[in-house]
């Protein structure tokens, strides 16, 4: 539910733990109970009053919802579910999660890039660039390859991400220092079958994440807007790590040395000259959005997680603290504030 007094607009609660019975306004001191009532208000001491504002005063209710261990949020009450549109995004899980996944969360991006996140995500889910923008970097994984290149997921009116997948020119190959290759930084996933370990899939859903299926590894990337020509994008390419692999991967020896030849902190590549650029319009995939890390998907709890993640290597069963779930959004929106 939403942590936003509904008599000023105050933030009422911002840490996990800072409320015991009862969620307390800083500003006027207004009360609510855990489950968004009002209790009550200071210096209205009428009871008639106060009956009236308990009757029609709530902390409003915002859609949460787990998926693959990722927590979603929608500020839209009457937002459908979000699993159905992301269905076609279920073939591409087969075979990760049977080998024990392990978070290692991307570092929190602290510098902005200069465009607007839809930029960002249109340069994610665009196959035409990379034989072009990435020469050298993205050979190994071509979208354009004589025994078939890119293939792209077909889309309907309700779907919630962009897929597509592109081949190896050798199979268990994976991102390295300087870009797609067969010596791969993580080993090949054995749960997998010789079909995945062949291709890399990369899949957009919008606005705030993407992921990537390759042999060794999931990628996930972490976006978030801060202005119109602002981007914070957290992911093993432009800050560190942001990772789910399999626990063998995370407890093998020479782990911190496989995971620095796949975090180059160069940024994007890309001239500042695309923040003017503005991407055709598209289907509403705008409505759901990641607020989570990962948490484990066989986590029956759903309490919220708000910009907290798991530390790598944790403890499963200790990887979320359970928080209460509010977050700092005024009122329910259909889609995000920031275009």
């Amino acid at each position: 539910m939403s942590a936003v007094c509904q008599h000023r607009g105050q933030i009422i609660v911002t840490e996990a733990g800072s409320a015991g019975r009862a969620f307390r306004c800083p500003l006027h001191f207004w009360r609510y109970d855990l489950s968004g009532e009002l209790l009550g208000a200071t210096r209205i001491e009428d009871g008639a009053e106060m009956d009236c504002l308990k009757g029609s005063i709530k902390l409003p209710a915002i859609g949460l919802e787990l998926w693959h261990g990722f927590l979603f949020v929608n500020l839209d009450p009457e937002a459908p579910p979000l699993a159905p549109s992301l269905a076609k995004l279920e073939p591409f899980w087969a075979g990760y999660e049977d080998s024990d996944l392990v978070p290692v969360p991307p570092t929190p991006a602290d510098e902005p890039l200069p465009w607007n996140w839809k930029i960002h995500a249109e340069n994610f889910t665009d196959a035409y660039h990379p034989e072009f923008v990435h020469c050298g970097t993205h050979d190994f994984a071509p979208s354009n390859h004589p025994d078939g290149g890119v293939e792209f997921t077909p889309m309907s009116p309700t779907d919630n991400a962009i897929v597509r997948t592109v081949p190896l020119l050798q199979p268990d190959g994976g991102m390295m220092m300087d870009g797609w290759g067969e010596d791969a930084q993580f080993p090949a996933i054995e749960t997998l079958s010789p079909a995945q370990r062949r291709r890399v899939t990369f899949a957009l859903l919008p606005p705030g994440m993407t992921l990537t299926f390759a042999p060794g590894a999931i990628a996930y990337q972490l976006i978030t807007p801060v202005g119109v020509t602002g981007t914070l994008a957290s992911n093993d390419r432009v800050t560190a790590s942001g990772w789910l692999l399999p626990r063998s991967t995370y407890e093998r020896s020479d782990f911190a040395d496989r995971a620095a030849r796949a975090q180059r902190r160069s940024g994007c590549r890309i001239s500042r000259s695309i923040s003017a650029f503005r991407p055709a319009s598209g289907p509403d995939l705008y409505r759901w959005t990641g607020i989570c890390r990962w948490r484990p998907p066989w986590f029956s709890s759903m309490s919220g997680c708000y910009g907290r993640t798991a530390r790598p290597g944790m403890r499963l069963k200790n990887a979320i603290p359970p928080l209460m779930g509010l977050l700092k959004e005024k009122t329910p929106r259909k889609t995000l504030p920031i275009s």
